[in-house]
Formats: structure tokens, C-alpha cells, sequence
């Protein structure tokens, strides 16, 4: 990763990590999806899928938005909370800091 290798400003050591952190939580949304949907096509009846529909519905919007985890009313980068948005927003950090604009 960049942030490892010689020569990595502070600036890309920290949105890096916040970067790859919401990439990850986004990553493990997704498999929770995969996971859902397997026990939807397992399900007996509409009645018993119904609450898994919901879930994955309710991840499904986390994928972009993100999830304010800790009840902090805002949504972070950190495990558990950052989606998305919050990667494209510390790539954009990332960038300007190196001076590329975003």
C-alpha cells in the first residue's frame, strides 16, 4: 500500500487508512448481502423471508452512505461506519494534500 512504502507523506499515511477502512466496512456489506440473499433463496415463505429482505435492503443502503455505527450523529470512516462516500471523500482529502486537486 502507499502509505507503507518510503517516502509516504503524513497525508497519505492517514487517508489511506481511512480510505482502505471504508472501502473494507463496504466489502463486508457486500458479503453480508451475498449471505441474505442465500438465506432468502433458502427461505420457506414469503413471511419468513420478509425480514431478511428488509435487512438486506437496510445494508444495501449502508454500501454508499455508511452507517453511524456509534450513534455520534455522523457518519466516520471508522470500522463498522464508513461506506462509499466516506472513501471517496478521504481520497478526495488525499489528493488535495498532494496537491491534485479533488
Amino acid at each position: 500500500m502507499a502509505a507503507d512504502s518510503e517516502g509516504a507523506t503524513d497525508n497519505i499515511r492517514t487517508h489511506s487508512n481511512h480510505v482502505a477502512t471504508s472501502a473494507n466496512n463496504t466489502v463486508a456489506r457486500a458479503d453480508r448481502i451475498l449471505e441474505l440473499a442465500a438465506q432468502i433463496q433458502e427461505a420457506e415463505s414469503a413471511d419468513a423471508a420478509a425480514p431478511l429482505v428488509e435487512e438486506m435492503a437496510e445494508v444495501a443502503g449502508q454500501l454508499v452512505s455508511g452507517l453511524d455505527a456509534n450513534g455520534d450523529g455522523r457518519v466516520g470512516w471508522q470500522e463498522g461506519e464508513g461506506g462509499l462516500e466516506q472513501a471517496n471523500a478521504h481520497m478526495g482529502f488525499m489528493k488535495r494534500g498532494e496537491g491534485m486537486g479533488g
